[in-house]
């Protein structure tokens, strides 16, 4: 045989080879194809509700998961930030920037009795717990500003006035007996007694009401001591002499009534100083 012949039978076989082998590749090609296809066909569809973000959706449910969660994982507590409470009881107090507290002082203390009213109010409004403090103190603090309401007294502020915390303290209970006297005798009505008595948690009011008790004294006219009405006569000006308010080392001393008592004697042409 010649070599011609030989190599063109090595050929023929060469091809016949690479045949068998291209059609095993595409066999295996096929049948991978298959089985991918019945796997496509087995898994479960992911679920996309509808209208959902793209940007939200994941290759799997479980990335989707995922992305949803970092999304809105504080949207719970935007939500309890406006949650309303069940009782007007649960909402805390009134709150007021530091500048306002500092100048100011807190208008609405935890005792105060106005805070159970705002409270109440909000619940029935529907206003949020954690809205509350802030809301209020605001409101507050611009009427203030605006001069719709009286400025708010500052305990620190009026102490410092009077000459200090127990003088203050030791004034306006002294006066405050004054005007539970007049109420006892008479001369003034619960109306009245309020209106006074307000005058008494500032160190100005504490000087007025000083003033007309002094006034008073020097035209004779009782001003809630208990020795009753009518002109003053010499023997309750002593009895007054007596009294521990009269006596500066006492409790209970009481430099208005002092001042009154020895206006009193003065008012009586004594020659004797009180």
């Amino acid at each position: 045989m010649s070599d011609d012949a030989e190599n063109e039978g090595a050929g023929e076989g060469q091809s016949e080879n690479q045949g068998e082998d291209q059609g095993a590749q595409d066999a295996q090609g096929a049948a991978a194809a298959e089985a991918s296809g019945e796997a496509e066909a087995q898994a479960p569809a992911l679920y996309r509700p509808e209208g959902m973000d793209e940007a939200d959706l994941g290759k799997t449910d479980q990335e989707t998961i995922d992305r949803l969660y970092n999304r809105f994982k504080g949207l719970r507590e935007q939500v309890s930030k406006t949650e309303v409470p069940k009782s007007a009881d649960d909402y805390g107090d009134v709150t007021f920037s530091d500048e306002f507290t500092a100048k100011h002082g807190k208008p609405v203390s935890s005792d105060d009795k106005m805070l159970p009213i705002l409270r109440e109010a909000a619940l029935e409004a529907g206003l949020p717990k954690s809205a509350f403090g802030p809301f209020v103190g605001k409101v507050l603090e611009r009427a203030q500003e605006a001069g719709l309401i009286a400025e708010p007294v500052n305990p620190s502020t009026e102490f410092e006035k009077a000459g200090g915390e127990e003088k203050f303290t030791q004034r306006a209970s002294a006066l405050n007996t004054r005007l539970e006297g007049l109420k006892a005798q008479g001369r003034l009505d619960d109306g009245k007694l309020n209106e006074l008595q307000l005058l008494t948690t500032t160190a100005d009011g504490l000087g007025a009401l000083e003033a007309l008790f002094s006034l008073s004294a020097e035209s004779g006219v009782q001003t809630g001591d208990g020795s009753g009405a009518g002109a003053v006569t010499k023997e309750q000006v002593l009895a007054r002499m007596d009294d521990p308010r009269y006596d500066k080392d006492s409790p209970k001393f009481d430099p208005v009534f002092v001042d009154e008592t020895r206006k009193l004697f003065r008012s009586l042409g004594l020659d004797k100083a009180a």
